[in-house]
């Protein structure tokens, strides 16, 4: 009796990517929001960082804020991973604020904020590029 071999898809690569990245993408920005949340009136010490902050009277708002696209991020990336097709484009959305809110830190941490976009991007491009399941190679 014959087994038939499992098919690869390149669907499967870039979404199996997509999904991790965005869990990762996901816990990263918690901990982001729970620094911001620790910070809030602690940034009086470092005044410099304060003039470099887009936002900087209210670091418990982005902390907020952080922590809530944390956890849609990682809830995007495990329905990734089950296969659901609304978590493609609920990822996208969310993929899509989170480079923009890289760039709120742009000028107070640049490296680190320049990661993220890039990391960003290769989901972003991940999901879009590859949304669908194709033809097996």
């Amino acid at each position: 009796m014959a087994t038939e071999a499992p098919t690869t898809t390149r669907w499967s690569g870039r979404v199996f990517f997509a999904g991790v990245m965005l869990m990762i993408a996901g816990g990263t920005r918690i901990i982001d929001g729970l620094w911001a949340l620790k910070r809030d009136n602690d940034l009086s010490g470092a005044p410099a960082l304060k003039e470099l902050l887009l936002f900087d009277d209210n670091l418990a708002a982005w902390g907020w804020i952080y922590i809530v696209l944390g956890v849609l991020l990682i809830v995007a990336g495990f329905a990734l991973l089950n296969g659901a097709q609304w978590a493609r484009w609920f990822g996208i959305v969310f993929v899509s604020i989170a480079i923009f809110t890289h760039f709120a830190w742009m000028y107070a941490f640049p490296v680190q904020a320049l990661v993220g976009v890039v990391i960003d991007a290769f989901v972003l491009y991940a999901l879009l590029a590859y949304g669908g399941p194709d033809e097996a190679y």
